[in-house]
Order: structure tokens, then C-alpha cells, then sequence
């Protein structure tokens, strides 16, 4: 298992020296750096949209869910990502002719664009920063404590910082073409795993023999709705929080920018929705076979955990620690990508509304070169914040806040209910309103923690 790991962390840091390199190839080395010239092909931005999409979640809490929900929670997974792929679809044509236009950068770029208003792009920005904060504090929590087990001579503080360096060193030195390229690896990784994992489970469980004697005694757990445990309500919630809601999502906004053409664009979604379904659907679906192998576990999110160490039973010899490693490889990498695009669009958003240009430039000389040697201050100054705003981070999470993951996914549906419809309708509204905008988001933002607060249970419990 040790070998695989380290050497998944030595191709990490190898790819963000050569993105490092390559991004000095730009005159433009800001547009380089954070959307690659928009010059990036079919395939590369398909895998990095796919494997950003596929975070922990479905390599850690969906399986879980589905140990626990049965084929509902597949079928639930399964339904969110061609209505998400499909609302990119519509809105991404759109998207990338303004970016390309305009020179639009990400979201509150968009906003500011569209609402001719800097002060509530700088709300969007500060909020799309916190939220970020609060992800990227997230992954480094469930990374080091997944390297911490996978690990045991290692402590959490050891693993904290191993995790922390190794994100922090190939993305802020490396920007897109190494969160791209180390994306390309995590997705082809999760994709092997997937299937060498799938394999064995159910060959594990008895194959189609051992699902139809599941059956007999657990039906339920074969019905879409576990048996009326997963009500309707829960079920469009889920999809508008993970479906409909994604395009708003500052990482995935700044993708639909950074297309070199159209055909790219249309192209990258089918592949990504081909490998974000392979990369949810099986998961999930070794999450339900998981109930049959190791039936009666307490915590259902430990599952993928007790399979490692399953694997690494004497009877599978050496083959069965490799496949172990490369289990934990994979979940790893689901933690990984999330983690560098959100570190990435945080480093964006530093640079282009958080930091400002005064501060960089505090020479009085004027010309070319002065407006050049401020333009590299900045950019410097951006990737510093950066890597600060990652070591404060990685301090909290020494001693992570109560709830920390709840208040994540706070976050993230305060962040649609926040900027979902200033962002579709400024799409479709010929004349857009900035005062109408930012009462939409203060209504959504206050609908929303007030319907958590007094109705928790608002449409699906």
C-alpha cells in the first residue's frame, strides 16, 4: 500500500513542475496560469470537469448511503448528473462566448459583467471565497485522516502536513495545466479502482447467485424508494442541490470558460458524463454490494475503509495489498481533485477581486515595463495569499469546528440559493438589474436559513 501512495503523491509534485514550466510559454501568463490560454482540448477538460465533479462524496458518503438505502440511493445518485450536464449544455455555449468576449475569468467576473455593479461583484467574490475556504478545510480533514489510516506509523498531524504540502506545491506552483493534468491521472485512477474493486465485491457476494438470495430477504433494498424510506420530496431536493444547482458552483463556472471552441465544449460534456457516470454509478453500486460482504456495520461511512482492510487479508496475498492501495489511491484522488479546483478558484479570486491593485503597485513610475513589473507583483501576491489562506486552514483543521461538514454543505446550498437565478436570469434577461440581483440573493440567502432553521424537514425529511 505504501509504495502505491507515495508514489500517487511523487506524480502530483511531478505535474505541477512541468505545469509550472509550461505556463512561461503565454505572453499573457495570468490567462496562462488560471485557464490555460483557453486553449485546452476534448479530453482534458472533460476528465477535470468529471473528476472535480466526483469528490468524496462518492467514493466515501455515497457508498455509504447506498450500504444504507439500498439500489434507491444508486438510482438517486444515477439521476443528478444528466440534468446538471444537460443545464452546462444549455448554458455553456453562452458562457464560453462571453468568457472568450469579454475576457471573463469566473463567476463574480460574470456577475460584474452582467450587472454593471463592482460592489456586488465584490459580495459574490468574498462569498465565493468563504465557501471555498470552507471546503478546502474539508478535504484537507478527510484527506489526512484517510492517509492517517491508510498510514498507521503516521500521526494526523503528519499526514495534515504531507497532504497540505503536496496540494499546495502542484497547484499554486503549476495553476491549470497541472490541476488539469493531475486530474486526468486521479480520474484514470478512480476509474481502475472502480472496476478491480467492483470485480471483487461482487465476486465476493456469490455474483448473481448471491443477489438473488439478497433479495429474498431484503427487498426493500432493491425498490426505488428503500421500501417509501426515501420520500419524493427528498429526492428533488437532492437533485436540485447536486443537479440543477451545479452551475453556479464557482469551480464549475470557470470550466465552461476555458474551451478553446465551441465543438470542444459539446464534445467534453458526453465524456464527462460517461466517466461521472462510471465514477458514481459503480461506487455506489459497491456501497450496496458491500451490504452483502460486510453486513451489520454501525457507521456505513467506514465502509470503504473495512474493505482495505479486507483486501489486505493474508488469503489475497501481495495482489491484495496492491488492489488495497490503489482503493485508497482512488479515494484519495476523489479528495484530491476537489480539493486542488477549489484551491485553484480560490487563488483566481484572490487575483482578480480580493487583492487590490494598489497594493501591488506602489512605484510611481508609469510605461510598459512599470504596468508589467506591478502585473507580476500582483500575480505573486495572489499565489502567497494563497498558500496562507491554505496554512490557516490547515490549522483549523488541527482542531476542526463542530459540524464542520454540515456547515459545508450549508455553505454550498447557500451558495445556490444565493446566486442560482442572478446567473441564469442575467443569461436570458435582456436587461439584467443590479438592485433586483442582490435583492434575489438576500431573499434566497434569508429563505434559506430561515426554512433551516424553523423547517428543517421542507420538502423531503
Amino acid at each position: 500500500m505504501i509504495p502505491s501512495i507515495l508514489f500517487y503523491f511523487a506524480l502530483l509534485i511531478g505535474i505541477g513542475i512541468y505545469g509550472r514550466q509550461r505556463t512561461t510559454i503565454c505572453s499573457d501568463k495570468a490567462l496562462d496560469y488560471f485557464l490555460g490560454g483557453r486553449r485546452l482540448g476534448i479530453f482534458p477538460m472533460a476528465m477535470t470537469m468529471a473528476a472535480t465533479y466526483v469528490s468524496a462524496s462518492s467514493f466515501i458518503g455515497g457508498p455509504g448511503m447506498a450500504y444504507k438505502q439500498g439500489l434507491a440511493w444508486v438510482f438517486l445518485a444515477a439521476v443528478q448528473y444528466p440534468v446538471a450536464l444537460l443545464l452546462i449544455g444549455i448554458l455553456g455555449r453562452h458562457l464560453r462566448h462571453l468568457g472568450a468576449q469579454h475576457e471573463l475569468y469566473d463567476l463574480p467576473d460574470y456577475i460584474q459583467l452582467r450587472y454593471r455593479s463592482r460592489l456586488y461583484a465584490k459580495f459574490c467574490a468574498a462569498f465565493v471565497a468563504i465557501v471555498l475556504l470552507l471546503g478546502l478545510m474539508v478535504a484537507l480533514l478527510g484527506g489526512s485522516r484517510l492517509l492517517q489510516g491508510a498510514l498507521p506509523n503516521l500521526s494526523y498531524r503528519q499526514a495534515l502536513l504531507i497532504f497540505s504540502l503536496a496540494l499546495g506545491c502542484y497547484t499554486l506552483f503549476g495553476g491549470l495545466r497541472a490541476v488539469v493534468l493531475s486530474d486526468i491521472l486521479q480520474g484514470a485512477w478512480m476509474l481502475i479502482a472502480s472496476f478491480a474493486l467492483l470485480f471483487f465485491l461482487y465476486h465476493k457476494a456469490g455474483g448473481s447467485t448471491g443477489l438473488s438470495q439478497f433479495a429474498a430477504t431484503e427487498p426493500d433494498l432493491f425498490r426505488a424508494d428503500n421500501g417509501g424510506r426515501l420520500p419524493l420530496g427528498y429526492t428533488l431536493n437532492f437533485t436540485i442541490l447536486v443537479g440543477f444547482g451545479l452551475i453556479v458552483q464557482p469551480i464549475s463556472f470557470s470550466r465552461l470558460l476555458v474551451f478553446d471552441r465551441q465543438k470542444s465544449l459539446r464534445q467534453s460534456i458526453l465524456i464527462s458524463l460517461l466517466v461521472i457516470g462510471v465514477l458514481t454509478l459503480i461506487p455506489h453500486f459497491i456501497g450496496f454490494l458491500g451490504r452483502i460482504v460486510l453486513p451489520g456495520l454501525d457507521r456505513p461511512d467506514q465502509l470503504m475503509g473495512r474493505i482495505s482492510g479486507l483486501l489486505r487479508s493474508p488469503e489475497y496475498g501481495k495482489l491484495g495489498g496492491i488492489f488495497s492501495g490503489l482503493l485508497v489511491s482512488a479515494m484519495l484522488a476523489a479528495i484530491m481533485s476537489t480539493a486542488d479546483s477549489a484551491l485553484h478558484t480560490l487563488n483566481l479570486t484572490i487575483y482578480r477581486h480580493l487583492l487590490p491593485r494598489h497594493i501591488s503597485n506602489k512605484s510611481a513610475k508609469t510605461g510598459p515595463e512599470a504596468l508589467k513589473t506591478s502585473e507580476q507583483t500582483h500575480f505573486l501576491f495572489s499565489r502567497l495569499i494563497s498558500a496562507a489562506a491554505t496554512l490557516f486552514v490547515a490549522l483549523l483543521a488541527l482542531r476542526p469546528p463542530a459540524l464542520l461538514v454540515t456547515v459545508n454543505l450549508y455553505a454550498l446550498g447557500a451558495t445556490q440559493a444565493a446566486l442560482f437565478w442572478p446567473v441564469v436570469l442575467g443569461v436570458f434577461t435582456r436587461r439584467p438589474n443590479a438592485r433586483a440581483a442582490c435583492a434575489s440573493s438576500i431573499t434566497g440567502l434569508a429563505t434559506y436559513f430561515l426554512l433551516n432553521r424553523y423547517f428543517p424537514n421542507f420538502g423531503g425529511k
